[in-house]
């Protein structure tokens, strides 16, 4: 079962529009304002993720109009190896998506959105039940834990289509988090009303001052979670306006590899910090946020996570060993760099020496 949907659409739009015509949706972030183009070809996590894949690991087919201003289908089948680029590398890179085709699934049920709040006094007791929690085998539970100056934030969701299973499992994880002084709000949403949900937290990001990520794949020990704590402690204190947040990763995204160029399957989870426009923080809360990433890198893969634009970086943070085959790509599809902006990728310099093998560029993709 596929939907296909324009590029120019936004999360809202589709997702109201799935639910309400058909009775399905797709992984579609959680954002309600980002446009489904940029967010698919990135990565595009959600609270679905671990059962059906990132939003680009479930897209089986795009319309793309070239740099030469060629309309070309991409697919596991045809051109596979421009298929294989833009699942995971393709915004702004190498042409114009059009349209997509994507995996749905069924959104008919209910799901189960559960909001525990406490001090951020208890961080470290907090970070350790998180760690278990990112292990969990079922599946139908995904979670966001995040941390201001004052509070710590845990969302989850439980999408199961019993919904007494997934009342009963929503008491298994509140259970797993429980400290004193914790709130808990359980919510039972349809798909539109769950996202409507998270738009209070999450607003228009157009306020969005700086953003920065890493991936983690190890478990922290306790000391290290009372040094992540202390720097988070020192650096917030005197902030409003950044907030730090732990992605949950795992399950399908982990599985899903094949004719993509993302290479952050084997994550446990994203660490992401963002600083929101605010006059009176405006440069601090920059150097604020800059170390807080230089003294957490204990932790961090060194990769980071292409939504997440972060124009201090390297794109080899994003793209890692797959960038060759990516600046073959863009040889092949691209040689005059038309699609170009800050972070783009780059010609190889046998293309700008117009060198150009396609030949060679064709069977590079199938060594990647």
């Amino acid at each position: 079962m596929t939907a296909v949907v324009g590029s120019g659409n936004s999360v809202k739009n589709i997702v109201e529009n799935l639910e309400k015509l058909h009775n399905v949706s797709i992984g579609a972030g959680v954002v309600y304002y980002v446009g489904i183009g940029g967010l698919a070809l990135g990565g595009g996590w959600s609270f679905f993720s671990r059962q059906h894949g990132l939003l680009t690991q479930n897209i089986v087919e795009m319309n793309v109009v070239t740099a030469d201003g060629e309309i070309l289908t991409t697919n596991n089948k045809q051109n596979t190896d421009l298929f294989a680029a833009l699942r995971g590398a393709g915004g702004g890179n190498f042409g114009v998506v059009t349209h997509f085709q994507i995996n749905a699934f069924y959104a008919n049920h209910t799901l189960i959105f559960l909001e525990m709040s406490v001090s951020i006094d208890n961080f470290v007791e907090i970070f350790e039940k998180w760690q278990q929690f990112v292990f969990l085998e079922n599946l139908s539970t995904s979670g966001v834990i995040f941390f201001t100056r004052d509070i710590i934030g845990i969302h989850v969701v439980i999408n199961n289509y019993d919904v007494e299973k997934s009342r009963e499992y929503s008491k298994k994880v509140s259970d797993l988090f429980m400290v004193p002084g914790m709130t808990v709000d359980v919510y039972e949403y349809n798909f539109t009303s769950m996202y409507n949900h998270f738009q209070r937290y999450l607003g228009d990001f157009q306020g969005l001052q700086k953003a920065k990520s890493f991936f983690v794949n190890r478990i922290l020990n306790r000391n290290e979670i009372e040094r992540m704590f202390l720097s988070l402690k020192k650096n917030l204190k005197q902030f409003e306006n950044i907030v730090v947040e732990c992605v949950q990763f795992g399950g399908m995204i982990r599985n899903l590899r094949k004719h993509s160029s993302y290479i952050h399957n084997d994550a446990n989870y994203i660490f992401e910090i963002y600083s929101f426009e605010n006059e009176t923080f405006a440069d601090s809360s920059i150097a604020a946020v800059n170390k807080i990433m230089l003294e957490l890198s204990f932790f961090s893969t060194f990769y980071s996570y292409q939504n997440v634009v972060d124009d201090d970086l390297s794109i080899a943070s994003y793209y890692g060993h797959k960038l060759p085959f990516l600046m073959h790509m863009k040889c092949k599809y691209d040689s005059e760099n038309l699609f170009t902006f800050n972070q783009s990728i780059p010609l190889p310099y046998y293309c700008i020496e117009n060198k150009c093998n396609k030949q060679s560029i064709r069977n590079m993709y199938w060594q990647s």
